[in-house]
Protein backbone atom coordinates (compact mmCIF):
# COMPACT_ATOMS: atom_id res chain seq x y z
CA UNK A 1 0.00 0.00 0.00
CA UNK A 2 2.00 3.21 -0.99
CA UNK A 3 1.59 5.50 1.59
CA UNK A 4 0.28 8.11 -0.65
CA UNK A 5 -2.95 6.77 -0.96
CA UNK A 6 -3.31 7.02 3.26
CA UNK A 7 -3.64 10.89 3.01
CA UNK A 8 -5.40 12.70 5.54
CA UNK A 9 -6.44 8.99 7.80
CA UNK A 10 -5.73 9.94 11.25
CA UNK A 11 -3.60 7.19 13.49
CA UNK A 12 -3.68 4.55 14.48
CA UNK A 13 -2.77 2.96 10.96
CA UNK A 14 -1.09 -0.13 10.10
CA UNK A 15 -0.20 -1.89 7.36
CA UNK A 16 0.95 -5.59 7.39
CA UNK A 17 2.49 -7.64 4.49
CA UNK A 18 0.48 -10.74 3.32
CA UNK A 19 2.41 -13.62 5.20
CA UNK A 20 1.13 -12.04 8.47
CA UNK A 21 -1.64 -14.31 8.39
CA UNK A 22 -0.30 -16.82 10.20
CA UNK A 23 -2.28 -20.00 10.49
CA UNK A 24 -1.06 -20.27 14.28
CA UNK A 25 -2.13 -17.57 15.62
CA UNK A 26 -5.31 -19.63 16.81
CA UNK A 27 -6.39 -16.92 19.10
CA UNK A 28 -7.30 -14.57 16.88
CA UNK A 29 -11.20 -13.82 16.37
CA UNK A 30 -10.54 -13.31 12.45
CA UNK A 31 -8.54 -16.33 11.71
CA UNK A 32 -10.45 -18.95 13.83
CA UNK A 33 -13.29 -17.94 12.29
CA UNK A 34 -12.38 -20.03 8.87
CA UNK A 35 -10.76 -23.45 9.01
CA UNK A 36 -7.97 -24.57 6.65
CA UNK A 37 -10.50 -26.14 4.23
CA UNK A 38 -12.65 -23.54 3.50
CA UNK A 39 -16.04 -25.60 4.70
CA UNK A 40 -19.34 -23.79 3.93
CA UNK A 41 -19.57 -23.97 7.27
CA UNK A 42 -17.05 -21.90 8.12
CA UNK A 43 -18.37 -18.85 5.81
CA UNK A 44 -21.62 -19.02 6.98
CA UNK A 45 -20.05 -18.66 10.39
CA UNK A 46 -17.73 -15.55 9.23
CA UNK A 47 -21.07 -13.87 8.09
CA UNK A 48 -22.63 -14.25 11.19
CA UNK A 49 -19.43 -12.36 12.60
CA UNK A 50 -19.02 -9.94 9.65
CA UNK A 51 -19.04 -5.97 10.90
CA UNK A 52 -20.82 -3.23 8.81
CA UNK A 53 -19.57 -1.78 5.67
CA UNK A 54 -19.30 1.75 5.62
CA UNK A 55 -17.58 2.51 2.39
CA UNK A 56 -18.46 -0.33 -0.38
CA UNK A 57 -15.66 -1.67 -2.43
CA UNK A 58 -13.92 1.20 -5.12
CA UNK A 59 -11.02 1.04 -7.30
CA UNK A 60 -8.79 2.96 -8.34
CA UNK A 61 -6.66 2.78 -11.84
CA UNK A 62 -3.43 4.64 -11.89
CA UNK A 63 -0.68 4.96 -14.12
CA UNK A 64 1.47 1.97 -12.61
CA UNK A 65 -1.02 0.25 -10.59
CA UNK A 66 -4.61 -0.60 -9.57
CA UNK A 67 -5.98 -0.12 -5.99
CA UNK A 68 -9.62 -1.46 -4.21
CA UNK A 69 -10.57 0.11 -0.90
CA UNK A 70 -13.67 -0.68 1.33
CA UNK A 71 -13.90 0.78 4.96
CA UNK A 72 -15.93 -1.30 7.79
CA UNK A 73 -16.29 -1.04 11.17
CA UNK A 74 -16.06 -3.12 13.87
CA UNK A 75 -17.79 -5.59 16.15
CA UNK A 76 -17.08 -6.02 20.31
CA UNK A 77 -15.78 -9.51 19.42
CA UNK A 78 -13.42 -7.61 16.82
CA UNK A 79 -12.04 -4.75 18.86
CA UNK A 80 -10.96 -7.37 21.43
CA UNK A 81 -8.64 -8.45 19.30
CA UNK A 82 -7.29 -5.31 17.95
CA UNK A 83 -6.48 -4.53 21.59
CA UNK A 84 -3.09 -6.66 20.92
CA UNK A 85 -2.23 -5.26 17.27
CA UNK A 86 -1.91 -1.62 18.66
CA UNK A 87 0.36 -0.38 20.99
CA UNK A 88 -1.90 1.46 22.90
CA UNK A 89 0.09 1.88 26.08
CA UNK A 90 0.85 4.99 25.82
CA UNK A 91 -3.41 6.14 26.41
CA UNK A 92 -5.49 6.21 29.81
CA UNK A 93 -7.85 3.43 29.42
CA UNK A 94 -10.73 5.99 28.97
CA UNK A 95 -8.97 7.32 25.48
CA UNK A 96 -8.21 3.90 24.86
CA UNK A 97 -11.49 2.14 24.64
CA UNK A 98 -12.69 5.58 23.08
CA UNK A 99 -10.10 4.96 19.51
CA UNK A 100 -10.79 1.13 20.13
CA UNK A 101 -14.84 2.12 19.94
CA UNK A 102 -14.20 4.55 16.89
CA UNK A 103 -11.49 2.14 14.91
CA UNK A 104 -12.69 1.63 11.48
CA UNK A 105 -10.71 -1.39 9.12
CA UNK A 106 -9.93 -0.26 5.77
CA UNK A 107 -9.54 -3.35 3.17
CA UNK A 108 -7.11 -2.60 0.58
CA UNK A 109 -5.72 -4.48 -2.20
CA UNK A 110 -3.11 -3.82 -4.97
CA UNK A 111 -3.04 -5.19 -8.62
CA UNK A 112 0.18 -7.22 -9.05
CA UNK A 113 2.32 -7.56 -11.81
CA UNK A 114 2.51 -11.44 -10.82
CA UNK A 115 0.23 -13.96 -9.47
CA UNK A 116 1.51 -14.62 -5.61
CA UNK A 117 1.09 -18.39 -6.04
CA UNK A 118 3.80 -18.42 -8.27
CA UNK A 119 7.76 -18.56 -6.82
CA UNK A 120 10.49 -17.28 -8.34
CA UNK A 121 12.92 -14.07 -7.93
CA UNK A 122 9.68 -11.64 -9.80
CA UNK A 123 7.40 -12.39 -7.35
CA UNK A 124 9.45 -12.28 -4.12
CA UNK A 125 10.70 -8.94 -5.27
CA UNK A 126 7.34 -7.85 -5.69
CA UNK A 127 6.70 -9.16 -2.44
CA UNK A 128 9.38 -7.24 -0.73
CA UNK A 129 8.53 -3.97 -2.91
CA UNK A 130 4.55 -4.24 -0.85
CA UNK A 131 6.03 -4.76 2.88
CA UNK A 132 6.52 -1.70 4.09
CA UNK A 133 4.44 -0.21 7.52
CA UNK A 134 2.51 2.52 6.04
CA UNK A 135 2.27 4.33 9.43
CA UNK A 136 2.52 3.10 12.49
CA UNK A 137 4.17 -0.02 14.48
CA UNK A 138 2.22 -2.87 15.07
CA UNK A 139 2.06 -4.53 19.01
CA UNK A 140 2.06 -8.01 19.98
CA UNK A 141 -0.39 -9.74 17.57
CA UNK A 142 -1.12 -10.04 13.90
CA UNK A 143 -3.87 -8.90 11.83
CA UNK A 144 -4.37 -11.85 8.48
CA UNK A 145 -5.24 -9.96 6.19
CA UNK A 146 -6.61 -12.81 4.15
CA UNK A 147 -9.04 -13.88 6.37
CA UNK A 148 -10.30 -10.45 6.97
CA UNK A 149 -11.36 -10.18 3.24
CA UNK A 150 -12.69 -13.44 3.62
CA UNK A 151 -15.00 -12.10 6.51
CA UNK A 152 -15.39 -8.86 5.68
CA UNK A 153 -16.00 -9.12 1.33
CA UNK A 154 -16.77 -12.87 1.48
CA UNK A 155 -13.75 -12.84 -0.83
CA UNK A 156 -12.01 -16.40 -1.27
CA UNK A 157 -8.61 -17.58 -0.58
CA UNK A 158 -6.57 -21.00 -0.99
CA UNK A 159 -4.06 -22.72 0.64
CA UNK A 160 -0.42 -22.94 -1.32
CA UNK A 161 2.00 -25.40 1.10
CA UNK A 162 1.55 -23.92 4.24
CA UNK A 163 0.55 -20.47 3.37
CA UNK A 164 -3.02 -18.93 2.36
CA UNK A 165 -3.27 -16.84 -0.31
CA UNK A 166 -6.34 -14.09 -1.33
CA UNK A 167 -8.27 -14.62 -4.66
CA UNK A 168 -9.65 -11.33 -5.79
CA UNK A 169 -13.30 -11.87 -8.01
CA UNK A 170 -11.53 -9.88 -10.72
CA UNK A 171 -7.59 -9.87 -10.35
CA UNK A 172 -7.10 -13.66 -9.10
CA UNK A 173 -4.07 -14.42 -6.67
CA UNK A 174 -1.78 -11.31 -8.79
CA UNK A 175 -3.31 -9.24 -5.51
CA UNK A 176 -1.86 -7.84 -2.76
CA UNK A 177 -3.67 -7.22 0.49
CA UNK A 178 -3.32 -4.79 3.17
CA UNK A 179 -5.42 -3.42 5.99
CA UNK A 180 -4.90 -0.13 7.36
CA UNK A 181 -7.22 1.51 10.70
CA UNK A 182 -8.21 4.82 11.36
CA UNK A 183 -10.78 6.45 14.22
CA UNK A 184 -11.26 9.07 11.43
CA UNK A 185 -15.41 9.42 10.14
CA UNK A 186 -15.96 6.97 7.18
CA UNK A 187 -16.76 9.85 4.80
CA UNK A 188 -13.36 11.82 5.73
CA UNK A 189 -11.90 8.20 4.69
CA UNK A 190 -13.40 8.01 1.60
CA UNK A 191 -12.49 11.65 0.50
CA UNK A 192 -9.19 11.68 1.62
CA UNK A 193 -8.73 8.49 -0.90
CA UNK A 194 -10.41 10.17 -3.31
CA UNK A 195 -8.14 12.99 -3.39
CA UNK A 196 -4.97 10.55 -2.98
CA UNK A 197 -5.72 8.75 -5.80
CA UNK A 198 -7.34 11.32 -7.77
CA UNK A 199 -10.72 9.46 -8.77
CA UNK A 200 -12.64 6.91 -7.66
CA UNK A 201 -14.65 4.57 -10.09
CA UNK A 202 -17.52 2.17 -8.46
CA UNK A 203 -17.32 -1.74 -9.08
CA UNK A 204 -19.98 -2.68 -11.40
CA UNK A 205 -20.23 0.74 -13.30
CA UNK A 206 -18.96 2.27 -16.49
CA UNK A 207 -15.39 3.04 -16.13
CA UNK A 208 -14.19 0.83 -13.83
CA UNK A 209 -11.46 -0.62 -15.02
CA UNK A 210 -10.60 -4.31 -15.48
Amino acid sequence: MAAKSSVGLTTPMIDLPLHSTNAGHSDSTVASSTAPDSTGRARTRAASIRPPLLVPPAAYAGATTELEYSVHGTNAMMRAELARVFPFEALSDAKRQTRLDNLKVIITFQRCRNDLVGIGPQVDLEKDERLETARSPRGPAYFPDVEAAEIFLDYDALWTGCCKVLTHPRWGASVYPASLFTDAPAADVQQAADEACGYRSRLGEAGTSS
